[in-house]
C-alpha cells in the first residue's frame, strides 16, 4: 500500500509488475523442499466432509473485499467521479472503492461472529495501528522534504561525480534497508522516497516502472535475509533451529532471485 502511494501506481498496474517476481520466488523456493523431512512428502488422509466449506468460511473476509471492490470502483467511476473536481478525482477513484470494500468486510465479520462493540473498539484502538499510521505520515513528510530541498538532484550529481551507477543505488539501498529493518514497510518507507526522487532527477530515465520493480525486488530480498525478520524469528523458535541452518538453504534461493530480478529489470528497460 505504501509503495503504491509513493509511486502513484494503481493497484492493478503495481500488481501486474510484481507478479513475475512472485513467480521467481515460487520457482526458486521449490528446491528448498529437496531432502527435507520425509513427513512432508507423506500423502495426507482424505479430508473430512465440510472441509471446503470451512475453508471458504475462514477466508470469506478476503473474498468480500475482492468481490465488492470491482463493482464499487465501476459505480464510482461512472456516478461520482464525473461530478468531482479534476484534482480530487484520482484520489477518490483510488482509495474510496478499497475503503468501502474493507468496511463491508469488517461489518460482515462483526455480524457473522456476533462481536460486541467493546471487542471492535479494542481492535481499532490497538497501539500498533497508530504506530503504522504515524510511520506512513512520517514517510510522506520525508518524501516531501526530500523533494522540497532538491535532495534527489544533489544526490544524482554526487553519484555522477563518483561514477556510481544509479541502478546500483536503486538496487542496494532498498536491499540494505530491508536487511536493517526486516519489514516491507521499513525498506519501502526509508528507501523509496530517495530512490524514486533519484530516478526522477536523472535525464532520460524513461519509465519509472522498471526501477520500482528493481527496488522492491531487492528490498524484499534484503528483508528475507534479515535476522530481524519476524518470520525468521518465530519460525526458528517454533522449529527449534538456528539461523545457520536456515541460511544454508535460503541463501542459494535468494542469490538466484537477485539474478532473476536483475534480468527482469533489464527486460523491462528494453520493452518499456
Amino acid at each position: 500500500m505504501l509503495a503504491m502511494t509513493l509511486t502513484g501506481l494503481s493497484y492493478a498496474r503495481f500488481a501486474a509488475f510484481q507478479i513475475p517476481m512472485g513467480i521467481f520466488m515460487l520457482l526458486t523456493g521449490l528446491p528448498l523442499f529437496r531432502k527435507t523431512h520425509p513427513d512432508l512428502h507423506i500423502k495426507s488422509s482424505v479430508p473430512p466432509a465440510g472441509t471446503k466449506r470451512r475453508f471458504l468460511l475462514a477466508t470469506f473476509p478476503i473474498w468480500i473485499v475482492m468481490l465488492v471492490w470491482g463493482p464499487v470502483k465501476y459505480l464510482i467511476s461512472i456516478l461520482i467521479s464525473p461530478l468531482l473536481p479534476s484534482s480530487l478525482e484520482p484520489t477518490v477513484d483510488k482509495y474510496l472503492p478499497l475503503a468501502i470494500a474493507l468496511i463491508t468486510s469488517i461489518a460482515c465479520i462483526v455480524a457473522s461472529k456476533k462481536l460486541r462493540l467493546s471487542a471492535v473498539a479494542k481492535s481499532i484502538n490497538r497501539k500498533s495501528n497508530y504506530k503504522i499510521a504515524a510511520l506512513v505520515i512520517s514517510v510522506m513528510a520525508f518524501q516531501y522534504m526530500l523533494s522540497h530541498v532538491g535532495a534527489a538532484v544533489q544526490i544524482a550529481d554526487e553519484l555522477l561525480q563518483l561514477k556510481v551507477p544509479v541502478v546500483l543505488v536503486v538496487a542496494t539501498l532498498p536491499f540494505i534497508a530491508g536487511m536493517v529493518t526486516g519489514l516491507a514497510i521499513g525498506f519501502v518507507g526509508t528507501s523509496f522516497p530517495i530512490v524514486l526522487a533519484l530516478v526522477a532527477a536523472l535525464p532520460d530515465h524513461g519509465s519509472v516502472y522498471p526501477y520500482v520493480a528493481l527496488a522492491y525486488g531487492f528490498g524484499h530480498m534484503g528483508q528475507m535475509v534479515s535476522p530481524l525478520h519476524l518470520c525468521h524469528v518465530v519460525s526458528n523458535e517454533y522449529f527449534k533451529t538456528g539461523f545457520n541452518d536456515v541460511y544454508r538453504r535460503l541463501i542459494p534461493a535468494i542469490v538466484l532471485d537477485v539474478v532473476l530480478v536483475a534480468a527482469y529489470f533489464t527486460i523491462l528497460k528494453i520493452i518499456i
